[in-house]
C-alpha cells in the first residue's frame, strides 16, 4: 500500500481579513514549515529561556518508532497527509521552571503541541522522566503528536495591540506595504481536531476532541506493540499501556462512547456497530469537515444539539 505523503507544517488552512491575508499566509506557511524542520528555543515574552532537559537515546527511540507507524495507522481513520515529527520536535521542559514562568498555564497539562513552534512540549520534574516510565513517554509523546495529525486552522486578523505573543500558541508580525505605511497582524489558533476556538477564547468541544484523541493515542500504542517487538526490550507491555493509558481524559472517553452508542441506538439503520459511529468523529478530526457530524448529532439529539455539546465539552474533563 503507497504510503501517506507529508504536509510542510501542521496547519491545513487559513482565513481572515482579505486585506492582508494574501500578504501573509505566504509568510507564515514559511515560517511554520522552517520551524517544523528546525528545533526552536522556548523563550517567553521577557527574553527567558525555559529550562529543558536532554532528549534521550531511549526518547529518540520511542520517537522514531511511533512516526514509523503512526502515518499508516491513521489512515484508517481518515487522515490524508501526515505531519512528520522528529526528536528535533521535540522539548522536555522542566514542569516547575515552567510553572514560575507561566503561572496562568493549566496546572494539570502534562504535554502540549505548540503550533506556532510546530514542536511537541512535554512537562516533566526530572532528566530521568523517560527512562523511569518510558510506557507513558510512549502514551504522552503519541498524544500529542496525534494533535498534531489533526486538522488545524489559523484565524489571522490585523491587531491594533503589538505585542508579539501573549501565549504559546499566538503570533504576531508588521507588514509593509509599497507606499511605506504599516499594520500588525495577528495570528490565532482558530480549529484544532474537533476543537472550536470562539473569538472570546472558548473552546468549544475540547473535552471530547481529548477524548478522541486518547482513545486514538491507545488503539496506537497497542498497536504499536504488537508490530515493533523492540519496545518489548524498553519494559512496555499491553497491561502497562491500558493502565496508564487508562486514567487520560477517562470521563471524557467514558462520555464519548456513551454518545456513540446512543447514536448508534437511534441510527441503527445507517451504522453497523460503534466502531463506524466513531469514524464520523475522527472523520471530521483529521479533515475538519464537521458538517456530517454536526447533522448526526442534530439527527439524533435534535435541533440545537450540536452547539449545546460544544458548550458541554469546553472543560478538561466532561461531565
Amino acid at each position: 500500500m503507497e504510503g501517506l505523503s507529508q504536509k510542510d507544517n501542521s496547519i491545513n488552512k487559513m482565513v481572515g481579513d482579505s486585506n492582508i491575508l494574501g500578504a501573509v499566509e505566504p509568510e507564515y506557511r514559511s515560517n511554520l514549515t522552517h520551524n517544523l524542520n528546525e528545533k526552536q528555543p522556548l523563550i517567553t515574552d521577557n527574553g527567558e529561556k525555559l529550562e529543558e532537559f536532554e532528549i534521550s537515546s531511549m526518547a529518540k527511540e520511542i520517537i522514531e518508532s511511533v512516526m514509523e507507524y503512526l502515518p499508516d495507522f491513521l489512515r484508517g481513520y481518515g487522515l490524508k497527509k501526515y505531519v512528520p515529527i522528529g526528536q528535533n520536535n521535540f522539548h522536555l521542559v522542566n514542569a516547575d521552571d515552567f510553572a514560575k514562568k507561566f503561572p496562568e498555564a493549566k496546572a494539570d497539562v502534562i504535554g502540549r503541541w505548540d503550533s506556532k513552534r510546530q514542536a511537541v512540549i512535554l512537562f516533566v520534574n526530572k532528566e530521568s522522566a523517560v527512562e523511569d516510565n518510558p510506557t507513558f513517554f510512549l502514551i504522552i509523546s503519541s498524544h500529542e503528536i496525534m494533535h498534531a495529525q489533526s486538522f488545524s486552522s489559523l484565524d489571522i486578523k490585523e491587531s491594533v495591540d503589538t505585542k508579539e505573543s501573549d501565549s504559546l500558541d499566538l503570533a504576531g508580525f508588521t507588514l509593509t506595504y509599497e507606499d511605506g505605511s504599516t499594520s500588525f497582524a495577528k495570528a490565532r489558533l482558530r480549529r484544532i481536531g474537533l476543537s472550536i476556538i470562539g473569538k472570546k477564547n472558548q473552546d468549544y468541544f475540547y473535552g471530547l476532541n481529548e477524548a478522541v484523541t486518547q482513545e486514538l493515542t491507545e488503539r496506537f500504542s497497542l498497536k504499536l506493540l504488537s508490530e515493533n517487538s523492540g519496545l518489548e526490550s524498553l519494559a512496555i507491555s499491553e497491561d502497562k499501556i491500558k493502565t496508564d493509558s487508562g486514567f487520560i481524559y477517562s470521563k471524557n472517553r467514558q462520555k464519548l462512547w456513551q454518545i456513540v452508542d446512543e447514536i448508534l441506538d437511534k441510527n441503527n439503520d445507517k451504522f453497523g456497530d460503534r466502531e463506524e459511529v466513531f469514524k464520523v468523529f475522527t472523520q471530521a478530526y483529521f479533515d475538519g469537515n464537521i458538517v456530517p457530524l454536526a447533522k448526526l448529532i442534530e439527527g439524533t439529539y435534535g435541533k440545537g444539539a450540536f452547539r449545546r455539546l460544544g458548550e458541554e465539552t469546553q472543560n478538561a474533563v466532561m461531565k
